[in-house]
């Protein structure tokens, strides 16, 4: 970590004067890979973007991004699997709702086609993240009779929060911070002077299990110790130099 913060360093120094600069927003769709199940369509994502050209094909980039994601699932589970709770309760159904928000910065490279331009990007980041479930009735008691009563039960209000990841640093009482690294790729094409448009794809690699609201939910899954922040997103960039 200390290396690729000096060679960032030393980057943000070079040549900076004679470069590209770019501002940029994004929106789009935000899912989760981890332990419990998960679509594409699950959230919504929102970032912010800028990227500022070092020398040639190499570029410092730093984005921010907000996701929300909600997932209803249709197939009971063990509740004190999960939380080990003491309650005479054993069914529920996995659902969950997580608010995240990232800052990252990163390096890449890019390749020109003309009016194309591909981008392939590396970095770092914090992450905020916030896992709620729907465990209680309108009168604060745990769902009863699940399994003959179905998904219609639910009242759809997450007013439970999840299990919080023991050690992960925390903002105040609600709030875990984690580290995360992400690959990103993106594809724009220019479509007036200094304005281009195009898709992103970002995958960030956390170092929390906690995302979805499960913890091994999985004996055999890949997602038993990380959890993966998925987006897919529309972007547009404002060239501010040539």
């Amino acid at each position: 970590m200390k290396n690729l913060i000096l060679l960032f360093c030393f980057l943000a120094t070079f040549n900076l004067s004679a470069q590209k600069e770019y501002v940029g927003v994004s929106t789009g769709f935000s899912w989760i890979n981890g332990n419990n199940d998960s679509g594409i369509t699950d959230g919504y994502s929102l970032g912010l973007h800028y990227k500022r050209q070092l020398f040639s094909h190499i570029n410092l980039e730093g984005n921010f991004y907000h996701a929300s994601i909600e997932r209803v699932n249709t197939n009971l589970d063990v509740l004190n699997h999960i939380f080990n709770f003491s309650e005479a309760v054993t069914l529920w159904y996995p659902n969950y709702k997580t608010s995240v928000q990232t800052l990252n910065i990163g390096i890449g490279t890019d390749l020109n086609l003309g009016k194309f331009n591909l981008w392939l990007n590396y970095g770092v980041g914090l992450m905020t993240a916030r896992v709620q479930h729907d465990l209680l009735d309108g009168n604060g008691a745990f769902y009863a009779n699940l399994q003959n009563l179905g998904p219609s039960a639910l009242d759809g209000i997450y007013e439970t929060e999840a299990i919080k990841q023991a050690g992960a640093f925390r903002l105040g009482e609600e709030t875990n911070l984690y580290i995360t690294h992400y690959v990103s790729l993106e594809m724009t094409v220019e479509i007036a002077e200094r304005l281009s448009v195009g898709t992103r794809c970002d995958v960030s690699f956390s170092d929390s299990d906690y995302l979805d609201g499960i913890k091994e939910f999985s004996p055999t899954s890949f997602f038993n110790e990380r959890d993966l922040i998925n987006r897919l997103n529309l972007i547009g960039y404002y060239r501010f130099s040539d």
